[in-house]
């Protein structure tokens, strides 16, 4: 719908009458969103709009009368009224009637491009100009930006480092980059209006054009928009492999297509070698793993071979610790012999372990244990290698009672003689104490102290690195591996080791763990009792098969004081008619034997006899995951590996069997030289006289023989005599003349 013209009384107004009046126009002026700026002829301001002060920042009374030269930066300021006057002069103006670029200044001091449009208007009173500003700061940005991006496309094209080639629609080059011309090796001159087929060699040259006309009638490409395999034709006629990139790009001017080149004869090659290592490392894998199979038969063979007689070796310090005539200190050198050979075991285990530490799987074997017996045990261990280097030891426990946690025992043992192992080492006077805390439930603290040499700054930064050694590991030995091992081992166990030390004054190692105390039924602690004898009188026929007649020998001594009847064959092929003629209550069977294995005897038996008859234990020095799988497969109701212990032997068997045992108790409270009051023991000088030189001369067999006659009168030398007996037993001669020697001081007459 049109609005009616303006009217009056009289009709329709005309365009002079509705701007004639002063109030019309002042409206019009006021409403234009450009700057209008109103000068005489002289340049002085005369009137302005409200645009004019919000773009230059000016009010009224601050510019009205000033010189229009105030809004001008130089050099427009110094030549404006030159302008002006020479237009009155000439009647020549170069921007009267038309528009002019020019640049503009805020009352802030802030020059800006504008637009500038001026007219001349004549009135009664003098000569007027009329200055119309477009702010033109966008438009100049952004001229000024396409500016920029097209110098940086430029840039760009000049630095990319593949070829790239513009065609037209006919496959004319229009523009090449610099890379075009070192890979093809042609100038622009040759290439530029040239059709792009002269870069490419049969059949790709004869087919290009029919591929071009075929993508404009059909409007599908093979390439367009893709990469794609091709071969190109450098200047020298070589041939090359090149990865071609297509996009096409539509102008003004026409459409165009924009090739990107990579030189792939690297990378063909490259692929050639990769697959000619690929073979090779195939057929190295190959060798390895059949290199890795014989080494884990050989690991196999030697922890059996290492096991069976060790199996003797333990099997008959158990037989004679149940011998009632030998003495305490024979049996505490007997506990000591079976203690070392239990902590070779662990070693044994980890040689086996070696080709899952090798790829890095180490696993847990979680386990209820005593941790109170496992640090003595530690310690125990290391007494020789304590006593060799005439240092003291110390262990602060929080408790003297067994204190039963689960984790893995092995690694934790493993870890601790490593770090006093390392203590020892680099100790040479002074002592070194291990201590165990427990600050919260289920946490416990671990740390080894030594006075040894110590660590400075820069050696403590790198002492966990693989094959990292101090100048005095260096020295001393070693291949820098224990540590950093022990590391791997406790941060397996949710630890983390750390060190503090000073150098010449000592370090200490720490870590502290996580160990939950066992839920539900309690482990039995095989160590801290002894089975004497089936309960009720009961006696239980056992068959056991085995070629070894030492195995045997100590199998039939262990179990027949017990209240086990004990039947002996040699062979697995006599297992089967051994159980056709007699009746037996549980088989023991070797897994070697000649005949056949333990595994195959089991599988026969079963076969025969269902599983209700009687059950089956299979002692074996293989203790391959793959060798227990198949015992329990074969219908086998326990695996027990050699060296058995005799207290776990009988644990089994009874549990197998329903049968209740009597025990005696094995724990003894350990008695150090504090308990001893020697001031209050009744000893003659020549006795302690006696006692030292025998001590010194390091004559066991008369020291123990003293000991043994000695007769203890109260509970005070009943400590003395039992702590005498354990450093016999520890063969700890240093300990032991210390002590005498302090006693003789106290006795009357010294």
């Amino acid at each position: 719908m049109e609005l009616p013209p303006p009217q009056n009384e009289r009709g329709p107004l005309t365009h002079h009458q509705i701007f004639s009046d002063e109030k019309s126009l002042k409206a019009l002026f006021d409403v234009i969103v450009n700057p209008v700026i109103i000068i005489d002829r002289v340049g002085r301001i005369q009137a302005v709009n409200p645009a004019t002060h919000q773009v230059f920042g000016y009010r009224d009374y601050e510019i009205i009368g000033q010189n229009v030269n105030v809004l001008m930066p130089e050099p427009y300021r110094s030549e404006h009224d030159e302008y002006l006057q020479n237009y009155f002069n000439t009647g020549k103006a170069k921007i009267i009637g038309v528009g002019r670029d020019v640049v503009a200044l805020r009352k802030n001091g802030e020059e800006f491009p504008i637009n500038l449009a001026i007219s001349r208007m004549d009135r009664v009173d003098g000569t007027f100009f009329v200055g119309v500003v477009t702010d033109i700061s966008l438009q100049k940005k952004s001229e000024q930006d396409l500016k920029n991006s097209e110098a940086k496309v430029e840039a760009l094209f000049d630095v990319i480092v593949n070829p790239v080639i513009i065609i037209d629609r006919t496959g004319r080059i229009q523009a090449v980059n610099p890379a075009t011309r070192q890979v093809f090796g042609y100038t622009d001159d040759e290439l530029l209006g040239q059709n792009v087929r002269v870069l490419m060699p049969e059949p790709y040259r004869s087919e290009h054009d029919g591929y071009l006309q075929n993508y404009f009638n059909t409007g599908k490409g093979k390439i367009i928009g893709v990469g794609r395999d091709v071969v190109a034709l450098r200047k020298n006629g070589e041939e090359f492999p090149i990865n071609l990139a297509i996009s096409r790009m539509d102008q003004e001017s026409g459409t165009f297509f924009v090739g990107v080149v990579t030189d792939i004869s690297s990378h063909i090659k490259l692929q050639r070698e990769l697959r000619v290592a690929h073979a090779q490392a195939l057929e190295s894998q190959q060798e390895a793993e059949a290199a890795n199979q014989s080494k884990t038969l050989f690991l196999a063979n030697m922890s059996h071979e290492i096991r069976t007689p060790m199996n003797a070796v333990l099997g008959y310090a158990q037989v004679l610790q149940r011998n009632e005539s030998i003495s305490t200190a024979g049996q505490k050198q007997l506990q000591a012999m079976i203690r070392s050979g239990e902590h070779l075991l662990f070693l044994i285990n980890d040689i086996l372990d070696l080709s899952k530490i090798e790829s890095g799987k180490m696993d847990l074997n979680v386990a209820t244990f005593d941790l109170s017996l496992l640090v003595k045990d530690v310690l125990h261990i290391l007494k020789p290698r304590f006593q060799k280097k005439q240092l003291e030891y110390e262990l602060n426990y929080f408790t003297d009672k067994i204190f039963d946690v689960q984790g893995d025992e092995g690694k934790l043992r493993q870890s601790l003689i490593n770090l006093l192992g390392n203590a020892i080492k680099f100790t040479d006077r002074g002592k070194i104490v291990l201590e165990v805390r427990n600050p919260k439930p289920e946490h416990f603290l671990f740390l080894v102290k030594d006075t040894g040499c110590g660590l400075a700054p820069d050696e403590l930064a790198v002492v966990f690195e693989t094959f990292a050694q101090t100048e005095e590991g260096r020295k001393r030995g070693g291949a820098g591996l224990g540590l950093s091992i022990t590391k791997r081992q406790i941060a397996l166990m949710g630890g983390q080791l750390a060190a503090q030390s000073r150098a010449g004054e000592g370090s200490t190692f720490y870590f502290s763990l996580k160990l939950p105390r066992p839920s539900g039924e309690k482990k039995v602690n095989y160590k801290s009792e002894r089975i004497t004898a089936i309960r009720g009188g009961i006696s239980k026929r056992i068959l056991v098969a085995d070629d070894n007649s030492t195995n045997c020998e100590i199998l039939v001594t262990l179990l027949t004081p017990v209240g086990f009847d004990v039947a002996v064959v040699s062979g697995g092929k006599d297992v089967l008619s051994e159980l056709q003629t007699s009746q037996f209550d549980l088989l023991l069977i070797d897994q070697a034997m000649p005949d056949q294995t333990g595994i195959s005897t089991i599988e026969m038996v079963r076969k025969s006899f269902s599983r209700e008859a009687f059950p089956i234990i299979l002692l074996s020095a293989s203790v391959l995951e793959s060798d227990v799988e198949s015992a329990y497969r074969a219908g086998c109701d326990y695996f027990l590996p050699k060296p058995f212990n005799v207290e776990e032997l009988l644990h089994s068997m009874g549990t197998l069997l329903d049968l209740e045992y009597d025990k005696i108790s094995l724990e003894a409270t350990e008695i150090h030289e504090k308990d001893v009051q020697v001031e209050r023991l009744d000893i003659s000088d020549e006795w302690v006289s006696s006692m030292i030189a025998f001590s010194e001369s390091g004559n066991i067999d008369d020291i123990e023989e003293m000991v043994e006659a000695f007769e203890p009168t109260d509970q005070e030398s009943k400590n003395f005599k039992h702590f005498l007996e354990d450093r016999i037993a520890e063969a700890d001669t240093i300990t032991l003349v210390r002590f005498l020697k302090k006693l003789k001081t106290t006795l009357p007459g010294s």
